[in-house]
């Protein structure tokens, strides 16, 4: 049987735990959809202003999760937030710069591979470089 003390850290580990997912939620959420690469939803000149503060914002909040002893267990969520979002901009703002190097165009079989491949280090190789630093 929990006594009233038990049931009260009961209830308040929940309500943490409530709060942390709907916290975790909302940033995948701003980094999956409201600063997607498929369908931005702020006008070009925002968009990169606000992509540029969100990345900036996810790094401070990691560097500083890390140095704090109680909440220190929560900043690989935040780096890992960061990361996806610098990929993320560094394929949105730069790619198709190879099929101009190239001289292809995106609607053939060997522009769509350059693209994809570009694509893919542009997203892969920032992700290995702060994995490795995240350590």
């Amino acid at each position: 049987m929990l006594t009233t003390e038990d049931s009260k850290m009961k209830r308040k580990k929940q309500i943490s735990r409530l709060g942390l997912f709907l916290l975790f939620l909302i940033f995948g959420l701003l980094l999956f959809f409201v600063f997607s690469p498929f369908r931005p939803v702020f006008s070009k000149d925002i968009d990169i202003l606000a992509r540029i503060a969100f990345i900036l914002a996810l790094l401070v909040s990691s560097l500083l999760l890390r140095r704090s002893e109680r909440l220190n267990k929560y900043w690989p969520i935040f780096f890992a937030f960061f990361t996806a979002s610098l990929a993320q901009v560094l394929d949105y703002y730069f790619s198709g710069w190879s099929l101009n190097l190239f001289g292809l165009d995106i609607k053939s079989p060997a522009g769509i591979v350059i693209d994809k491949l570009e694509s893919t280090f542009l997203i892969v190789l920032p992700i290995i470089i702060l994995t490795k630093y995240g350590k």
